[in-house]
């Protein structure tokens, strides 16, 4: 399993969200998604209206991506689909 953190800036309003969560959390990352073994990420999030799972095409330019193998996977995956 990995984490990808978004350090990236979208255009429009996405953008002006972005900033502000940086900016009021005085971080780097605006959101970050936890990217299961099967390519499948899962979200929370006020953009996306809440819990969402999706495939997403991970652009190293936009993206810091870590490893996290100790993370149990099962947990986080049922974690999610509860908040679902």
């Amino acid at each position: 399993m990995k984490i990808a953190f978004y350090k990236g800036t979208r255009s429009g309003v996405a953008g002006i969200y972005n900033r502000v969560v940086r900016g009021f959390d005085k971080g780097r990352y605006s959101h970050c998604e936890l990217i299961f073994s099967d390519g499948v990420s899962a979200s929370a999030s006020f953009m996306d209206k809440g819990v969402r799972f999706k495939h997403i095409v991970f652009d190293d330019a936009n993206w810091d991506i870590i490893d996290i193998p100790w993370a149990d996977e099962k947990a986080a995956r049922n974690w999610f689909t509860l908040k679902e």
